[in-house]
């Protein structure tokens, strides 16, 4: 997009960004990025609960702490 215009003095032609253009663009790739983090959220969820349970075994810390005080 240009403009005939006349600014100090100085006669030119003045070509501005399209910046619907670039809005667009801009909206539509952090749309895409939005996209693809919600997929592999949503995967690794169903990963998670597809997977089998493992029993989860802490150590018995507070035990320790307590013999080692008596």
């Amino acid at each position: 997009m240009s403009y005939n215009c006349s600014d100090n003095g100085a006669k030119g032609r003045y070509t501005i960004p399209d910046y619907k253009n670039m809005y667009f663009s801009l909206f539509n790739a952090v749309k895409s990025a939005i996209d693809q983090l919600q997929k592999a959220q949503r995967d690794g969820e169903n990963e998670y609960i597809e997977s089998e349970d493992m029993p989860l075994i802490l150590p018995n810390v507070i035990d320790e702490k307590t013999e080692a005080n008596e």
